[in-house]
């Protein structure tokens, strides 16, 4: 056992998602403590502790270049269970 290895330390919060994905998995309101922590009010050891554990998947699609001849079902991801957010990083339509 080699203990803990650091990956990163930032003075910003991870652009990955992470103000939505850590209070899914564990409870934990990341931003909340985090402007707490920036405005010099008390960031308790209470608001760090995970509330339960949770899995998750984050899932980016690229798909090969080519023409969009129909869109089925993306509006209604969201609809299915143990879907929490449903995002697309660009407009895209039919003909595109």
């Amino acid at each position: 056992n080699e203990g803990v290895k650091v990956l990163e330390i930032t003075s910003r919060l991870s652009p990955g998602f992470c103000t939505q994905i850590v209070p899914l998995t564990s409870g934990v309101e990341l931003l909340e403590v985090t402007i707490r922590w920036a405005m010099g009010l008390s960031v308790t050891s209470d608001l760090l502790q995970p509330k339960f554990q949770k899995a998750m998947a984050h899932r980016y699609f690229f798909h090969p270049e080519g023409e969009i001849v129909s869109i089925e079902g993306f509006n209604d991801l969201k609809q299915q269970p143990g879907v929490e957010a449903v995002m697309a990083l660009s407009d895209f339509k039919v003909g595109d």
